[in-house]
């Protein structure tokens, strides 16, 4: 059996005697992600009611968390460049203060901003062989959700 299309929704009570339903559809190109699907059309549902996690599953947790972790490599891949370039331009200031000010370059040189650092030698525990989102599926194919 070929699955087409798959949907998720939910009632939450609202008091007063009114109720709110949200339903979300996906439809599928293949069988392969249906889990993927329905972990996201729960997060949709869940979001859309202020639920907070009460859908999620344990792939879904997984996942949020990988994405969380990339972007805290991204994070610290720009400190990284950030604290690159404030060093350098502390050392042309050093050059700088040296060539043109020597009493001035001499009192300076001493003084260190940061502790010299390798980043090559700072492990940030991401791999980039491994790709860490292989089950997510392609942005392409999230124009064919709809919400109802």
């Amino acid at each position: 059996m070929i699955i087409k299309t798959i949907g998720f929704g939910a009632t939450k009570n609202t008091g007063n005697y009114n109720n709110l339903k949200v339903y979300f559809e996906a439809e599928l190109e293949s069988d392969e992600y249906i889990d993927t699907y329905m972990d996201a059309l729960r997060a949709l549902v869940a979001e859309e009611l202020d639920l907070g996690d009460e859908f999620s599953t344990v792939r879904t947790q997984i996942r949020n968390k990988k994405l969380e972790l990339a972007n805290l490599v991204a994070a610290i891949d720009v400190a990284k460049i950030q604290l690159e370039d404030f060093t350098n331009k502390w050392h042309n200031l050093l050059e700088y203060f040296g060539a043109s000010h020597p009493d001035i370059g001499t009192l300076l040189t001493g003084v260190l901003i940061v502790k010299p650092i390798n980043f090559d030698e700072i492990d940030d525990g991401y791999d980039e062989e491994v790709d860490a989102f292989s089950d997510i599926p392609c942005s392409e194919n999230l124009s064919n959700w709809r919400k109802i």
